[in-house]
């Protein structure tokens, strides 16, 4: 049995949707964060979107 794209594309909105849960529940639960934090996690998440962009 083959996978349509369509249901590919359903499985990737909610790996996206429970990853920004998780994220969202986790900055939530972070105590405050120094700029120097802030920037580092900022990195990580530019750096994903750089990769996904190529």
């Amino acid at each position: 049995m083959s996978v349509t794209p369509g249901i590919l594309q359903a499985r990737q909105r909610l790996k996206a949707a429970r990853l920004e849960d998780h994220v969202r529940k986790a900055v939530q639960a972070a105590p405050p964060l120094t700029e120097q934090q802030l920037d580092a996690i900022a990195l990580h998440l530019n750096r994903a979107k750089a990769v996904k962009g190529r």
